[in-house]
């Protein structure tokens, strides 16, 4: 599919977002806070760029979203990961 807007047509490095809908478009439509937007955008792109990284980078946004909309604290240990390059 391809976005009503022009800027969303162009990716600048990589081709992790080669999909229907970009990530941005999505949030922006969807009116998606900056905290569940990423959320959306590294599990969107996990499986083509970071893999496991971008996996616990959403967790960590989603520990974010807990403790400051409602006060939940969760400890993760994020281990140490090589990543894919």
């Amino acid at each position: 599919m391809k976005s009503k807007f022009k800027s969303l047509s162009t990716q600048v490095g990589g081709k992790h977002y080669d999909i229907p809908i970009q990530p941005a478009e999505y949030n922006q439509r969807n009116h998606i806070g900056w905290c569940e937007g990423n959320v959306v955008k590294y599990i969107t792109r996990h499986g083509k760029k970071n893999g496991v990284e971008d996996i616990f980078k959403a967790l960590h946004y989603c520990q974010m979203i807990l403790e400051i909309e409602y006060g939940v604290v969760v400890e993760i240990r994020y281990p140490k990961i090589k990543v894919k390059k």
